[in-house]
């Protein structure tokens, strides 16, 4: 339970921000780069809690009714927001999910 607790601190999510033709997720060791251009989709879900799993064996993938299975760097499971990027789905939550998609819709 605490070696859960440790590892889910390790891995949590920061902070998203759009630099230039990029979206950076930052994460507590590392960046996650990814080109806006990558990007097809975005949704918000109409409720991320129905059905919501995590996927046994994976550190950051979940299921839930909408979305068959999505990576999760999510910091508030009440403000997600779904992109799709080559094809495969993830999850974010900027604190204000409007503004955000805003200024992202414009970029794409």
């Amino acid at each position: 339970m605490l070696l859960d607790k440790i590892q889910n601190f390790y891995r949590s999510t920061r902070n998203y921000e759009i630099v230039g033709n990029d979206l950076i997720i930052t994460k507590l060791f590392n960046l996650v780069r990814i080109p806006i251009d990558d990007i097809t989709f975005i949704q918000v879900p109409r409720d991320i809690y129905s059905g919501l799993v995590k996927i046994e064996g994976t550190k950051d993938y979940f299921q839930n009714d909408e979305i068959s299975k999505f990576q999760a760097f999510v910091t508030d499971w009440n403000k997600v927001i779904f992109l799709k990027v080559n094809g495969q789905f993830i999850a974010i939550s900027p604190s204000d999910t409007e503004e955000f998609i805003e200024r992202l819709s414009y970029k794409l």
